[in-house]
């Protein structure tokens, strides 16, 4: 199920195939997007996902996303759970997970918290950001 069930749609061209805009990292695959906190400029926000696929769920780590060091946390991910690898900010371009916390925190907290229990972030070393944990 999407994240955010009426402001998804179908990714197009430009957006299935991105490179953050701030550390170069390319993601592929993403094949939706979403939009939160519409009615309000200092927080809106776009995300770039996809759904999980793979015999049933997946075991991932947790990490720090800027570091990708993990802490000895894993969790295990559905089949059919939204990742979401990639965001930007109204007329700026695409970053990763990782950027996008880094800088614009305040942004990234909003969108975790409304996303919690509806879909996990996955940062540049395919790792699960700590938004992810507790899910």
């Amino acid at each position: 199920m999407h994240p955010i069930p009426s402001n998804y749609w179908k990714a197009g061209a430009h957006e299935i195939v991105s490179h953050c805009a701030a550390c170069g990292i390319g993601v592929d695959g993403l094949e939706f997007a979403a939009h939160l906190f519409n009615g309000d400029p200092n927080r809106k926000a776009f995300i770039f996902y996809h759904f999980s696929k793979g015999g049933g769920s997946t075991t991932m780590n947790v990490s720090g996303s800027e570091s990708g060091v993990s802490d000895g946390i894993s969790r295990t991910i559905p089949d059919g759970t939204p990742l979401v690898k990639m965001l930007r900010r109204p007329g700026d371009k695409h970053m990763c997970v990782g950027c996008f916390e880094k800088y614009h925190r305040d942004v990234f907290k909003s969108v975790a918290l409304s996303l919690k229990g509806k879909a996990a972030f996955v940062n540049s070393h395919y790792t699960l950001n700590p938004a992810s944990y507790g899910n």
